[in-house]
């Protein structure tokens, strides 16, 4: 008997949940340890207090009005609530409770059995969010974008220029497969490569298209989604304006609106498109209070430009921004999450190269892991000399075995310098078809390592303008660069 006490108190002490021990009266006897992990209390600070500790103050009666509900013979099966924490912050959790009841019948207590859920809800609001805008760009987009199954060809959505370029009612459409549209040219397998073909309108007019189809999987149906575009020569200038100036207004919001100010980091970064949108990428994190010194960010190169390039950003702030929210300490998982989405989300020809970075702020140390992205540099004041972090493995969207392995962390020191870009910065070219190179990039850096974020981000990109020397780039162009504060 004493063993199976033992053996079941080990099951309570282990448990991930809170499990709660009350009297009648509502007062706490017992607190597990994962009771402490989700409140915050020590089981010395608990005992003996009422329950209504962790409530929040215009819910303090709620556990006591399911005490009473036990002593009608009415058990609560996972009720949502919100707790309080130790330190003050909202919990969102789901709580059973069930009476203890001693042999002859006589309610001892209650057991109340308590899980987290705040990070399973903040994630999915993230989703949410990301799925929003996602969907907003898909309605708003100028070309037709039509939604269908792989095998049946059956319609399953379709954005507002869908309607009006085959002027077809919404629910006319969703009755027609896509093979009812092709008149000539794409035939009945439909491949993934850009392709022009022959459409019919409702009214049984044909019109000249440029179209583009990608796989992806939704709700466990396999799907296709075709970009069409009318390239009748009356339409084709006015949707290509329409279509790059809503791009670049869409790719900006997905650019974080200010730079991080934390102290003992000096921070500047910023891109410049060759066209009006473009493939570059990055991102600064949110980190969790006993991190909010850390600094999390990554910069990423995503393949094509416009409208595509857009999309497959806006795919990847969701996903990074809702993943991130738990494996910030872990970017091997973070860069293994994003390259399955890629891969059941864009097309063949997408991908995208990443860096991430975490530094700890106490320790002085950066957590990284590249995706076939850099090299990227860092000037080493201590030891006056610059290092590269080359890429751990091919980039994001291409494999599904590749091995995104976490490299040991890299030391810094004050002073240190991190220089993360993309590659159209070395890869500028001058008239003669000279490439600009990493070695030009040290150089500036080793000759100007005693200048601010801001004023190193200028004088390379001076430097590359001048190299280059003609109006216009041909690749875009970003620049991360991070200072830590001499001692």
């Amino acid at each position: 008997m004493d063993e199976l006490r033992a053996f079941l108190a080990a099951i309570v002490e282990s448990s991930d949940d809170a499990i709660i021990g009350l009297n009648p009266q509502g007062r706490i006897f017992s607190w597990n340890l994962g009771a402490q992990q989700i409140y915050g209390y020590r089981s010395e600070e608990v005992i003996g207090q009422s329950i209504s500790l962790i409530s929040l103050p215009e819910r303090s009666d709620e556990i006591h009005r399911l005490l009473a509900r036990l002593k009608s013979d009415s058990p609560v099966r996972h009720n949502n609530s919100i707790h309080l924490h130790k330190k003050g912050h909202c919990i969102y959790v789901s709580l059973s409770v069930s009476p203890v009841i001693d042999r002859p019948g006589k309610l001892l207590g209650a057991s109340v059995i308590v899980r987290d859920n705040t990070r399973q809800l903040k994630a999915e609001e993230a989703l949410q969010e990301a799925e929003e805008k996602y969907r907003q760009l898909f309605y708003a987009e100028q070309d037709a974008i039509i939604l269908f199954e792989k095998e049946s060809g059956r319609i399953h959505d379709l954005n507002e220029s869908a309607l009006q370029l085959y002027g077809y009612p919404r629910n006319e459409f969703l009755q027609l497969r896509i093979s009812e549209l092709i008149v000539e040219g794409s035939g009945s397998q439909l491949s993934r490569q850009r392709s022009t073909a022959r459409h019919r309108r409702s009214n049984g007019q044909q019109f000249a298209a440029e179209i583009s189809v990608g796989n992806l999987r939704l709700k466990g149906c396999d799907m296709q989604v075709m970009i069409v575009r009318d390239i009748s020569d009356k339409r084709q200038h006015q949707l290509l304006r329409q279509s790059l100036a809503l791009a670049k207004e869409f790719q900006q919001r997905l650019l974080p609106a200010q730079t991080p100010q934390l102290p003992g980091y000096d921070i500047f970064v910023q891109s410049h498109y060759c066209q009006e949108a473009g493939g570059d990428y990055y991102d600064f994190f949110p980190l969790p209070k006993e991190n909010a010194q850390d600094l999390a960010f990554a910069v990423g190169d995503v393949s094509g430009h416009n409208v595509g390039a857009a999309l497959l950003m806006s795919l990847t702030k969701g996903v990074l921004q809702t993943e991130a929210r738990h494996s910030l300490m872990k970017p091997d998982r973070l860069l293994q999450v994003l390259n399955d989405h890629l891969l059941n989300s864009a097309t063949d020809s997408s991908f995208l190269t990443l860096f991430f970075g975490r530094i700890d702020n106490k320790k002085k140390q950066l957590h990284w892991n590249s995706a076939g992205h850099g090299p990227v540099f860092c000037y080493c004041r201590h030891e006056n000399k610059i290092i590269e972090l080359a890429p751990n493995d091919i980039p994001l969207g291409i494999a599904a075995k590749a091995n995104y392995y976490n490299p040991p962390p890299l030391q810094l020191h004050p002073g240190d310098i991190l220089l993360i870009g993309t590659d159209g910065l070395w890869e500028t070219q001058n008239l003669r078809g000279e490439l600009f190179r990493c070695a030009r990039l040290r150089q500036i850096l080793a000759s100007h390592r005693d200048k601010d974020a801001a004023s190193l981000y200028q004088i390379i990109m001076q430097k590359i303008n001048d190299f280059r020397a003609t109006p216009t780039a041909e690749d875009d162009m970003t620049l991360m660069v991070i200072k830590l504060a001499e001692a």
